[in-house]
């Protein structure tokens, strides 16, 4: 009789794996684009190349929020699966904001795919955990990037709690 192994090698985007489905044991991690192992289990990490290539002020922005994020994941004791797509869609939008080098020189198109990633992560925090989200309306740490894109955080996040009857 063979030996059972159920360990899970995870090779590709935090979709579609074990992460999103629950099928694992223990603590997780994985390699975002390689750099930078997150221990998705316990919070969620913003990638230091993506803070560091954009403007000081959206790093300090995310930086706030995340720290915030991660306190209330704590104290809710969220489980990995919630957590998994907080951390990709935070690292969605971090990626899309490093190729910003002056705020107030931001291509049309650019200023709508960031509001694209902020509203995803919005919807992602809200999905994770209602309290959470409605912690996080409460706070204005996204103000500079809310600023570029012409929607507040907060109204995204409150919209999407509408839609999901979670108010």
């Amino acid at each position: 009789m063979e030996k059972d192994d159920r360990s899970v090698h995870i090779n590709g985007p935090v979709t579609n794996s074990p992460l999103s489905s629950g099928e694992f044991h223990g603590p997780v991690t994985y390699n975002y684009s390689g750099s930078t192992e997150v221990n998705v289990a316990d919070s969620i990490t913003i990638n230091k190349e993506y803070l560091q290539s954009m403007p000081r002020e959206y790093a300090a922005s995310l930086e706030q929020l995340t720290k915030k994020i991660n306190e209330q994941i704590k104290q809710e004791k969220l489980p990995p699966e919630k957590v998994a797509p907080l951390q990709e869609s935070a690292n969605d939008l971090a990626k899309e904001l490093s190729d910003v080098k002056q705020p107030e020189a931001v291509p049309f198109e650019k200023k709508n795919s960031i509001g694209s990633k902020l509203v995803k992560f919005g919807k992602a925090i809200a999905r994770a955990s209602p309290t959470i989200a409605r912690t996080v309306v409460g706070m204005t740490p996204l103000a500079p990037i809310s600023g570029l894109v012409g929607e507040a955080f907060e109204k995204i996040v409150k919209n999407t709690l509408e839609e999901e009857g979670q108010q």
